[in-house]
């Protein structure tokens, strides 16, 4: 019986975003860079629907052939167990992704958008980084007007802190008015929240 434990994708280089930014601040496109942090994201995107399917809908994912198997019940010794052979605890499962910032069911949307815009710009390398842009921009529950914890922090290697200095502390082209605006508005997301005031002042 198989009992591979499910890995999931990290989350990426704070260092490699950064220079991403400065960058494409400068006018700069970085093709490869682009793509290892893109790409990075998108796969952990796809870990983080992955693991809210099923922490929130019950729906877990064989590590083994990626078929989707309703989870009966939720002690930590029943067994998820898939046609193929796969078996494993939810206990177990659950532990795979607890703690490692792939939970929170308010940025389903977000994450599902992510996917969609990303994967529909392949070819076009401004776009691609637009779409970075707002992936890292956006708050959880920021859709229900109450915004808390910064996305980027899910994305981001980084404490929620330091997620916030991070995003402030980005380079934007001064002729990229989008970029501009998306920032003032997480910057708003922020001072909404009530959480970042020291660090927004």
């Amino acid at each position: 019986m198989n009992q591979q434990i499910p890995t999931w994708a990290p989350r990426v280089d704070a260092q490699k975003i950064k220079k991403l930014y400065e960058q494409n601040a400068q006018g700069i496109i970085d093709e490869e860079l682009l793509d290892a942090v893109g790409y990075g994201l998108l796969a952990r995107a796809y870990s983080f629907k992955t693991t809210l399917k099923a922490h929130h809908e019950g729906v877990a994912t064989c590590s083994v052939c990626h078929t989707e198997i309703p989870i009966i019940n939720k002690g930590k010794k029943d067994l998820i167990e898939c046609s193929c052979g796969w078996s494993l605890a939810w206990g177990k499962y659950h532990e795979s992704y607890k703690g490692k910032q792939l939970t929170g069911m308010s940025v389903i949307p977000m994450v599902d958008e992510f996917i969609r815009n990303f994967e529909a710009q392949i070819n076009n390398s401004a776009e691609k980084m637009r779409v970075i842009d707002n992936l890292l921009h956006r708050f959880h529950w920021e859709i229900q007007n109450n915004p808390t914890r910064p996305l980027a922090v899910n994305f981001i290697d980084l404490t929620t802190h330091n997620a916030v200095k991070f995003i402030i502390e980005l380079g934007y082209s001064d002729n990229d008015s989008c970029a501009k605006e998306q920032f003032e508005q997480w910057l708003n997301n922020a001072k909404k929240s009530g959480y970042y005031d020291e660090l927004i002042e």
